[in-house]
């Protein structure tokens, strides 16, 4: 069995009580929702694959990123993978000229069931960093 680790920048965006996931269509968590961001690309810096796969994957320009923290998971399921995530708090975006690629949707905090996020939605969860009302300041678009 082929094994790799996958090292992303991911974006987490919260509004009004609401996070943006992006719907994962294949692969072991086929059919859960992620945060937004990917694989960062040979020559690139982590920040630059966060403006890349959001924008990709969620069609908005993201500005003004701050690293939040680091998150890794080994997916046990099928033994083959290991994420390491960086995790930026994104507070201001501003749609692009460009649609998103990906399905993506805006998710209440409060009823967000475990059952449809990943496992490295969920550790972020279980560290607090999804609770919203500890975040310095509202989310707002620019």
């Amino acid at each position: 069995m082929k094994t790799s680790i996958r090292i992303g920048a991911y974006a987490l965006m919260i509004r009004d009580g609401q996070i943006l996931l992006t719907y994962i269509p294949h692969g072991p968590y086929q059919g859960l929702w992620h945060l937004p961001g990917g694989g960062i690309e040979l020559t690139e810096t982590p920040e630059e694959a966060l403006h890349r796969e959001v924008l990709e994957e969620a069609g908005l320009k993201i500005v003004d990123p701050v690293l939040l923290t680091t998150v890794s998971h080994y997916c046990a399921e099928t033994k083959a993978y290991h994420y390491i995530g960086i995790v930026y708090r994104v507070d201001r975006f501003v749609p692009a000229d460009r649609p998103p690629q990906d399905e993506t949707r805006w998710f209440a905090l409060d009823t967000l069931e475990d059952s449809q996020i990943t496992p490295f939605v969920r550790q972020l969860r279980a560290q607090g960093r999804l609770e919203h009302k500890l975040l310095n300041k509202p989310l707002t678009h620019s």
